[in-house]
């Protein structure tokens, strides 16, 4: 058994001693193919559509110091509009007729006043 180890390692040892150095070979690479394109200087326009809900960050409940019917509307909505910007007219038949009932009933006061300053004058002179 003795003589078998001997002899395994006697071959591994010329074995090891018998190896050359490989040369470092460089292999050649061949060029592959490449597509290519000429860049040119043009404007390029992207266009994206996308969907979805725009909301403002700031929103303005505006009401009218009256109540009444609109007669006239002059801004739609999403219109930027600026401060005193007049929006809407209301329909004023029902203000107006009340106004002209209030100046008579002032007229009439004013005439029972003038009526009542007259009855005074005659009751002082009699």
């Amino acid at each position: 058994m003795k003589k078998f180890l001997i002899a395994i390692l006697v071959i591994f040892a010329l074995g090891a001693c018998g190896k050359e150095k490989k040369e470092n070979v460089k292999l050649e690479k061949k060029p592959r193919p490449v597509r290519y394109v000429v860049v040119a200087d043009k404007d390029v326009e992207y266009t994206r559509i996308f969907s979805g809900n725009i909301t403002s960050e700031i929103e303005s409940n505006l009401s009218f110091r009256v109540n009444g019917t609109i007669i006239n509307k002059y801004v739609k909505l999403g219109d930027r509009i600026k401060k005193g910007q007049v929006l809407a007219d209301l329909d004023d038949n029902d203000y107006r007729l009340s106004m002209e009932n209030s100046i008579a009933q002032y007229e009439n006061s004013l005439a029972g006043v003038a009526e009542a300053e007259a009855g005074l004058r005659s009751a002082e002179a009699s």
